[in-house]
């Protein structure tokens, strides 16, 4: 008997690879796997899980008024 062509019939091929070759099922079953999890686990983390972290700041806040002086401070 004859291992059966993948692209003739797929499922009986995954069925044969499962017992003989167990390696090749695993990689296609992560390879199919990895991409799914990255595009709904975000959403599904945000929803569910926790909240981004708010950004950091990229510069200090400046005081609304520029000319004043710092009072309280020995020259």
């Amino acid at each position: 008997m004859s291992s059966p062509r993948f692209w003739s019939q797929p499922v009986k091929y995954l069925r044969y690879a499962s017992y003989d070759r167990p390696h090749v099922v695993l990689a296609f079953i992560l390879g199919v796997g990895g991409p799914l999890a990255a595009v709904t686990l975000y959403n599904t983390r945000e929803k569910y899980l926790y909240k981004d972290a708010p950004l950091i700041p990229l510069s200090y806040p400046l005081p609304a008024k520029r000319d004043t002086t710092l009072t309280g401070y020995d020259d």
